[in-house]
């Protein structure tokens, strides 16, 4: 599924968005990773460190399972833990298959956690992976309302 050169957007507060390819070439440097996975399509497109368990898997990784544009409430981790992970000043890299609907949507979600307003985190996320990789990102109405509910 590669396209090109890995998708790769620092955000910053720590937070490094991109795509699949990011993390199969290991281009990132990042205390710990979030692997969002598609599971109507997994393994197909998904990372090949999204095989769990293996002893880091809890401590530096988080395996999430959601589909684009679903509400948070549905995906296969609870919302309270994944906000939990993000919480921090270390380098937390999101990523998904493509790194333009579910990781930027993730990214608001931990801008917001490390103290971003949500408007702001939402034009940092468009903008900065418009200027890392010249993607318009795709940030859904549902999973938007779950954060804005969640964290205000």
């Amino acid at each position: 599924m590669s396209r090109g050169a890995p998708r790769i957007a620092e955000l910053g507060l720590g937070i490094i968005v991109g795509d699949r390819d990011a993390c199969v070439l290991k281009q990132v440097q990042a205390d710990r990773a979030i692997h969002i996975w598609r599971p109507d399509t997994h393994p197909k497109n998904s990372c090949f460190h999204g095989v769990p368990p293996t002893p880091r898997d809890s401590l530096y990784s988080l395996y999430y399972e959601y589909r684009d544009g679903e509400s948070l409430t549905k995906a296969g981790t609870d919302l309270d833990s994944l906000i939990e992970f993000c919480k921090g000043t270390d380098r937390l890299f999101i990523h998904c298959a493509a790194g333009q609907t579910r990781s930027p949507t993730l990214a608001v979600l931990a801008l917001r956690v490390r103290g971003m307003c949500i408007g702001e985190a939402v034009g940092v996320v468009m903008q900065g992976i418009w200027e890392s990789y010249k993607v318009v990102t795709n940030i859904c109405h549902d999973p938007m309302k779950d954060i804005w509910e969640k964290l205000g």
